[in-house]
């Protein structure tokens, strides 16, 4: 990051990823890191709507011919759906989808296992405690089959979490897997 839709950026090319595109509304900094945080943190639902149409006004940029067949938002962990009673990801991928008029499936991905917070892991222990974190459900491979999916999240740090995604939808028949998030953080060198 910065790339356009064109672009690669430095951290994709040295450590490509399972999904084959990403398109981030803003960068994960202020105000926009507060408004997730009281999207995520402060049962503040009703930021959902505004957080679809950034992210529209992002997508319609770079999206051409090449719709998705279908957005999927990220599984919640079920510690973290008792603990907000909502899973942000679809909170945005419902608005977000009629927004675009495409088809939505929450059922689609399915936490294989439960994890500690990531926030303060580095990027290679993110992916390794997240390398099997989700797979397909089983009644949507033949759905899946060379088709475009769109996975969409609210925040993009190391890309962990979408590359696990991206990895079960690729596994269960996925042929591209876009990630659409509302934010990403800016690169950090020392990341890694």
């Amino acid at each position: 990051m910065p790339a356009t839709a064109q672009q690669i950026c430095g951290q994709c090319l040295t450590h490509p990823f399972a999904f084959d595109a990403t398109i981030a509304a803003v960068p994960y900094t202020d105000p926009w890191r507060q408004l997730v945080q009281r999207f995520k943190f402060h049962q503040g639902t009703e930021y959902a709507r505004v957080i679809a149409q950034l992210m529209q006004m992002a997508i319609t940029q770079h999206l051409n011919d090449n719709r998705p067949d279908l957005i999927v938002p990220i599984a919640a962990a079920p510690s973290r759906m008792r603990e907000r009673g909502y899973n942000q990801a679809w909170e945005i991928a419902r608005p977000l989808a009629k927004l675009l008029q495409l088809p939505c499936a929450s059922n689609v991905l399915i936490r294989t296992h439960e994890h500690d917070s990531q926030t303060h892991r580095k990027r290679k222990e993110r992916f390794k405690a997240l390398r099997h974190a989700f797979t397909a459900s089983p009644r949507w491979h033949d759905r899946l089959a060379e088709k475009h999916i769109a996975l969409v999240d609210d925040v993009m740090t190391t890309g962990a979490t979408l590359d696990a995604a991206a990895r079960a939808l690729k596994a269960a028949g996925a042929g591209k897997v876009s990630a659409w998030v509302f934010a990403r953080t800016p690169e950090q060198r020392n990341q890694r």
